[in-house]
């Protein structure tokens, strides 16, 4: 157990460091959002929209010897103490475009990052709530690309407009959805 225990705790504090990641930032809004996607994706799509500002992604990654998983991406605004965590609009891999999600799993984060306080959930009157939260997560692969684009937080009165204001995290969970490390790929 306690060789089980001090692997998690190397896994959290190293967790992702041998990933090379680039990261290619563009500030978007309703606009702009159709032309950075498609500079960003080479895919023309306009059924997918944007109403807000925020900004868009290009992660790109190679050495991520894991066999199965997911990667999320989660953005936070560092303009506040803590950084508040973004809202995740979307995702496209390979030209497809998906939705994004936040689970309670993503609590386990704040108790590992100080940069992730803002993920632990809050007891509202409707229940346990992450606010305006989301990430946007593809499968894990050895290699590979995504876009992904968040608006600011709802409390806040503007979106960051540079990609200083934000901190991007790569986060890995296991084919089981346990969260295992997160790792500042920006910012």
């Amino acid at each position: 157990m306690v060789v089980l225990a001090k692997q998690r705790e190397h896994e959290w504090a190293r967790g992702g460091d041998a990933i090379e990641v680039q990261v290619e930032f563009r500030a978007i809004d309703e606009q702009t959002f159709h032309a950075a996607l498609k500079e960003f994706t080479g895919v023309e799509d306009r059924k997918t929209g944007f109403l807000a500002t925020g900004f868009m992604a290009k992660v790109t990654w190679t050495g991520a010897h894991l066999d199965r998983g997911d990667f999320t991406f989660s953005a936070l605004d560092k303009r506040v103490i803590p950084p508040r965590i973004m809202s995740g609009q979307g995702i496209s891999v390979d030209g497809k475009t998906q939705g994004t999600f936040w689970g309670s799993a993503y609590a386990v984060l704040a108790e590992h990052y100080d940069w992730f306080a803002d993920a632990t959930p809050e007891l509202t009157a409707q229940g346990w709530t992450t606010g305006d939260a989301a990430g946007s997560a593809t499968p894990v692969s050895p290699t590979g690309s995504a876009v992904v684009w968040f608006s600011g937080p709802a409390n806040l009165s503007l979106s960051p407009t540079s990609d200083s204001d934000v901190i991007l995290a790569l986060i890995y969970s296991d084919d089981e959805g346990e969260v295992r490390w997160a790792r500042r790929i920006a910012g």
